[in-house]
């Protein structure tokens, strides 16, 4: 990844790997972490703009994938709770909490999250 990006990317990285994920593939742009049971974790910088980018989660039967701050929404929505606002750390904790229990079972999400997408 690109050094204007390495703060952000060291973050993702130390998520991932407290997560039991490794390093997969990596770009300028982006990189993939994934665990052994083929969730993957995907970190998207945009190529112009230093501020944005997208982390997303893939389940390893590759049903989708799936942006954590719109998964943030839907966490918020379905479990009638407040969520903070998704900066990168904010993303991060949330899929470091979720990962092994809700974010675990795309049922949980996955029709909210294409509803939701789609009015996005």
């Amino acid at each position: 990844m690109i050094a204007r990006h390495h703060k952000e990317l060291k973050a993702v990285e130390k998520t991932a790997i407290e997560m039991g994920m490794k390093l997969v593939r990596g770009s300028d742009f982006s990189v993939v972490f994934a665990t052994e049971g083929g969730w993957e974790i995907s970190f998207e910088v945009e190529r112009y703009h230093r501020s944005l980018f997208d982390l997303t989660i893939t389940p390893p039967d590759g049903q989708g994938e799936f942006s954590i701050w719109l998964l943030m929404k839907v966490y918020s929505s379905t479990n009638n709770v407040d969520m903070p606002i998704p900066t990168l750390a904010n993303q991060l904790n949330f899929l470091q909490n979720e990962f092994n229990g809700w974010l675990c079972n795309i049922y949980n999400y996955k029709s909210v999250y294409q509803s939701f997408n789609e009015t996005q």
